[in-house]
C-alpha cells in the first residue's frame, strides 16, 4: 500500500526534496524489508513502469527528470528497462535534457553489474574515466554487485577486514555485496 501511495502521488509533488525521500530509500526500503518477498518484483516493476512514464513527461534538465532516471534505474530489471539504462550510459539512448553525471552514470553500472549485464572490464574502464576516491568506493559497490562468486568472495573479504582497506571502501563493498 506505501509503494501504491508514494508511486500514485509522487508525480504531482513540485518539492524536489519531498520527491528525492521517498525515492531515493524509503521505497527500496519497503521492497526490500516489509514487502513480501513473493510481491517485491511486483512492486519493482510498478516503480520502473511509474519512474519510465515520469521521466517521460519530465521538463528537460529538471532536477525531477533526474529523480525520475535514478528511480528507474534502481527499479531497472526487465530487458527492456536494462537496455534502455544501458543505452543512457553508452550514449545510445537521448534522454534529451538528462545530465548523465558521474553519480548516474555509477548508479547505472552498478545496476547492470547487478543484472549480469556488465563485468569487472567495464566497470574498470569507468573507474579509468573517474581515478577519484568516489569513482574508487562506486567501483567497489559495482564490482560487488557483480553476481559472481569470485567477486563476491572479494567483497566478501573487504566486509569482514580480510583485506587491508579504507573503512569507505568496506562500505561500498557491503553496499554492493547485498
Amino acid at each position: 500500500e506505501y509503494v501504491a501511495m508514494v508511486l500514485g502521488g509522487v508525480g504531482a509533488e513540485h518539492d524536489i526534496s519531498v520527491v528525492d525521500a521517498p525515492l531515493g530509500r524509503r521505497v527500496a526500503v519497503a521492497l526490500d524489508e516489509y514487502a513480501d518477498p513473493s510481491w517485491r518484483p511486483v512492486g519493482v516493476r510498478l516503480m520502473s513502469d511509474r519512474m519510465r512514464e515520469l521521466l517521460d513527461a519530465a521538463a528537460p534538465g529538471s532536477d525531477h527528470q533526474l529523480a525520475w532516471a535514478r528511480g528507474l534505474v534502481w527499479s531497472a530489471s526487465q530487458p527492456a528497462e536494462l537496455e534502455f539504462v544501458r543505452g543512457v550510459l553508452d550514449g545510445t539512448t537521448a534522454v534529451p535534457g538528462l545530465a548523465v553525471d558521474n553519480d548516474l552514470r555509477w548508479r547505472i553500472v552498478t545496476r547492470l553489474a547487478a543484472s549480469g549485464q556488465i563485468g569487472p572490464d567495464e566497470i574498470a574502464a569507468e573507474l579509468a574515466s573517474d581515478a577519484t576516491a568516489a569513482g574508487e568506493e562506486k567501483a567497489t559497490t559495482a564490482r560487488a554487485a557483480l553476481p559472481l562468486p569470485d567477486t563476491k568472495a572479494d567483497a566478501w573479504a573487504q566486509i569482514l577486514g580480510r583485506v587491508e582497506a579504507p573503512n569507505a571502501i568496506q562500505i561500498a563493498a557491503a553496499i554492493g555485496f547485498i
